[in-house]
């Protein structure tokens, strides 16, 4: 499998009026790592989002990956949430 692109749908449950696509998981296997697959998915992702009406798209990454934080920063990504957790 060359990248895997887990995605949902959802209305803001504040802001019915946006639509935000979620990308829990996104990963490009390492042999095609730099050769523009996973920015290729990731733009088709975001013009079928756009074509379909949806306002947002986000997508989640590991505090501590800054490969992650920069591939989505080149994509236009910035930080609008933060999440917290705690192990039991």
């Amino acid at each position: 499998q060359t990248c895997a692109l887990p995605i949902c749908t959802l209305p803001d449950w504040l802001h019915e009026e946006r639509v935000v696509a979620s990308i829990a998981e996104f990963c490009v296997a390492p042999p095609y790592r730099r050769h523009g697959v996973g920015t290729a998915a990731v733009e088709a992702l975001i013009a079928e989002h756009r074509r379909r009406g949806t306002t947002e798209v986000e997508a989640s990454i590991l505090r501590d990956n800054a490969a992650a934080q920069a591939f989505w920063a080149r994509l236009g990504f910035g930080v609008h949430s933060i999440v917290t957790v705690r192990s039991l």
